[in-house]
């Protein structure tokens, strides 16, 4: 079913297998993302499994207040912490809980972000992609803002439109702080135009490895 349908609400059921440098298999991701009538993202969840099926996280996010930076929740299995992000009428709250339980928390305004700046947190980057290609190709460049729970704070990034060959659109994306660029990885993602599906993202994992360290993957999409 295409990405977009004004009849009738539907689910959109897809995985992408998580690889290493050297090809071994991380995990794969099994995503269901819920559409409503208007063919806009409203609720999606992504289970984590190792390659022999253990479920090892479970991410659940609800679009409806906003797509760009959802509430949602990320639980690992493997520690039981968990993170996210929890919205109200004028902040959005970064959570984090370690597996002793105690959370701690911390307030962004949302006024305090500048309206040409595309704030975004969890899926939410991908989601609203699906619907800006054409947008992002004419801006050539857009200011991020991306929140990291795990942290408790954002980081701001550049998102470069790079080339479209073949009807595959390549965007780039960078942090913004020179310093900060020599130690974070450039995150790479590719969509195919025609139905505005991710095939390929290439880049720093939202999931942690078993050691609870940041791991680089290369994520192909199947649907």
């Amino acid at each position: 079913m295409a990405a977009h349908c004004s009849f009738a609400s539907y689910d959109l059921v897809y995985e992408g297998v998580a690889r290493n440098a050297d090809g071994k298999v991380l995990y794969i991701e099994k995503h269901k993302a819920e559409f409503n009538k208007e063919g806009k993202i409203a609720r999606a969840t992504t289970n984590y499994v190792r390659e022999d099926g253990e479920l090892i996280g479970v991410l659940k996010s609800d679009f409806t207040k906003a797509v760009t930076a959802p509430d949602y929740l990320f639980r690992d299995l493997r520690d039981g912490s968990e993170h996210g992000i929890r919205l109200n009428d004028k902040d959005l709250i970064l959570f984090k809980k370690e597996k002793d339980g105690q959370e701690q928390q911390k307030a962004f305004n949302k006024a305090k972000f500048d309206e040409g700046v595309l704030l975004v947190g969890c899926q939410g980057l991908h989601y609203y992609l699906i619907d800006h290609l054409e947008e992002i190709k004419s801006r050539e460049k857009i200011p991020i803002k991306f929140l990291i729970p795990g942290k408790l704070t954002y980081y701001s990034f550049i998102m470069y439109y790079q080339d479209e060959n073949d009807g595959i659109v390549k965007l780039k994306i960078k942090i913004s702080n020179f310093f900060l660029r020599l130690f974070a990885p450039t995150l790479d993602v590719l969509y195919r135009k025609s139905d505005r599906k991710l095939l390929k993202y290439f880049g720093v994992s939202n999931l942690l490895d078993d050691k609870g360290e940041l791991q680089k993957v290369s994520i192909e999409y199947k649907y």
